[in-house]
């Protein structure tokens, strides 16, 4: 009994260990290493500068360092230059922050730390100088590590994919990943970037990394439900524990337009050639913000594939698929732009940084489609025309596919513009009143992920005689003594050898005539509303048949 009272002790001192600090405790985490010359290059090879500020509330001189940090981020911009500021013995202090401390020999405040080599306690007058010299010697200097990190939100956590490269040689060191808080409250002050929580924890997550080799980081961070996602930003960097070094870092504020949600992960392998990737975001998009240059899809070899989208207001979901058919078993990465190039939400907020997501494309689906018509001539028309032709698609494998159907001229007219299926029927009428007298050629263009086909069309326009009749085709030889007649008019009245006969509101008419032996004359009239007529001679033969 007792020594199970033992082992119990123990686990409950094992868990306790492990719960210290609280959101500090080493998180869940996947870890996948892909091979470059697969992808395109995506991961940002930018070298960026991240300043630890070791501070405190009751520290009277530590603004002047918020405000250097302001000063250099004014100067070189927020996505080079970020900042995360250690509280050390206060009340909005972290419980391991004495781990960051001790690892840089901490014994004054303010005290800042550039990309962890270069070390100033104190603030003075020739500081402003002295750091935008180191800054921009350190921007100048080619990094050896390539990073880049999408962020998205889920249920008041914070979701992290970190890709990691190593440029020309082999890096070994330790990745950490802190969350920072603005807007923070404290005996009415408001404090900024004050650090939160740490991934994994301030040891660090020991990584080789080699060249040719994307190392593919996914893990999650918690926020404080009584502050806003709006107050959160992040900061990834990978840190020689033993030189300090700081190789590179990506810093990412949620004060910006964030995603809620992807619909494949990264890396994702059999993602069809036509996938449709949806986007969900906190906030709905200003539709007219959204630009066809914002999205490009990049392939292993470079080759650029240009984008649809479409926007759902009511989920706030952004569709973007490939403007045709991407190619099989291939490295891509859907590449959409953030910053001044991002589009806008209706809280006027963009996209921090651009979002990559790399994937690998399947075979499917192989789209063969077939048309019942290259061409159409509807022959003469006159006004009062509306003829019309149906062309039949069909993709030869059953795939659904996505068709838009434009004309390519004013008196061209399609039936439906757009339509998804696997077998389609598309209606193609013309209207005589936008042709000119003589022939018209035009055309109708089909879109489809698989390219686009040229339907030709053409017609002869008949004269602007003005009103029309139009007879229906009828045999000019019968053996029937009564025969029946139909036609059209853009006339009011029709006579029929004198006879007035009834006319619809479309114009339309019809009427029967008993024929005698031999070549049988019909004279048929139309009058319009100014009193002018046209005639129009029905000429048939009756052979009478004993």
């Amino acid at each position: 009994m007792k020594h199970n009272i033992l082992i119990w002790f123990l686990v409950l001192i094992f868990v306790a260990s492990i719960s210290v600090g609280g959101l500090s405790a080493h998180p869940e985490f996947e870890s996948n290493t892909y091979q470059e010359a697969n992808y395109p290059e995506f991961v940002e090879k930018d070298k960026t500068v991240a300043l630890e500020i070791f501070t405190a509330t009751w520290c009277g001189w530590c603004h002047k360092a918020y405000e250097l940090y302001d000063h250099l981020e004014s100067k070189f911009g927020k996505l080079s230059v970020s900042n995360i500021r250690y509280h050390c013995q206060d009340k909005i202090s972290i419980e391991t922050i004495k781990d960051r401390t001790n690892f840089y020999g901490i014994s004054g405040f303010p005290t800042i730390i550039s990309n962890g080599t270069y070390k100033q306690t104190g603030v003075n007058d020739d500081i402003y100088d002295k750091f935008e010299k180191l800054v921009k010697d350190e921007l100048n200097t080619p990094s050896e590590l390539a990073i880049h990190t999408n962020v998205y939100l889920d249920n008041n956590k914070i979701n992290l994919d970190v890709f990691l490269q190593a440029q020309k040689k082999q890096l070994e060191g330790e990745f950490l990943t802190l969350t920072m808080v603005s807007g923070l409250q404290e005996q009415n002050s408001s404090y900024d970037y004050v650090a939160e929580t740490v991934f994994p924890s301030f040891d660090g997550l020991h990584l080789v990394l080699n060249p040719g080799e994307i190392l593919h980081l996914a893990f999650t961070m918690p926020m404080d439900q009584s502050m806003g996602a709006e107050h959160y930003s992040t900061l990834c960097m990978f840190q020689n524990m033993k030189t300090k070094e700081v190789y590179n870092s990506q810093y990412t504020s949620l004060y910006s337009l964030v995603p809620i949600s992807f619909d494949i992960e990264s890396f994702q392998n059999e993602v069809s050639r036509d996938h449709a990737f949806k986007i969900q975001f906190t906030d709905g998009l200003i539709v007219n913000t959204i630009k066809t240059n914002q999205f490009y899809f990049q392939d292993s070899v470079g080759k650029i594939t240009n984008c649809r989208w479409e926007y759902n207001s009511s989920y706030k979901e952004l569709v973007i698929s490939p403007e045709s058919l991407l190619e099989p078993n291939m490295g891509y990465v859907l590449c959409i732009s953030g910053g001044d190039s991002s589009f806008v939400s209706t809280k006027r907020q963009t996209l921090f940084r651009d979002i990559k997501i790399p994937f690998v494309t399947s075979e499917k689906p192989d789209l063969n489609l077939q048309y019942s018509e290259s061409r159409i001539n509807f022959g003469d028309v006159m006004i009062i025309d509306s003829p019309f032709s149906v062309i039949n698609i069909k993709e030869a494998n059953g795939n659904n596919v996505k068709l838009e159907i434009e004309s390519g001229a004013r008196w061209i007219e399609c039936s439906p513009e757009k339509v998804t299926a696997s077998e389609s029927e598309i209606s193609i009428s013309i209207n005589p009143l936008f042709m000119v007298v003589g022939k018209n050629t035009g055309f109708v263009k089909i879109s489809s992920i698989a390219g686009e086909y040229i339907i030709h069309v053409e017609a002869n326009r008949l004269s602007n005689k003005y009103p029309s009749i139009r007879i229906d085709p009828y045999s000019l030889i019968t053996f029937e003594k009564n025969v029946s007649f139909s036609g059209r008019t853009d006339g009011y009245k029709v006579h029929v050898s004198g006879k007035e006969i009834e006319v619809d509101l479309d114009g339309k008419f019809s009427f029967d005539k008993e024929l005698h032996p031999g070549t049988n004359y019909v004279t048929v009239e139309s009058k319009n509303m100014r009193g002018k007529v046209s005639v129009y001679p029905v000429v048939i033969v009756y052979i009478e048949v004993n």
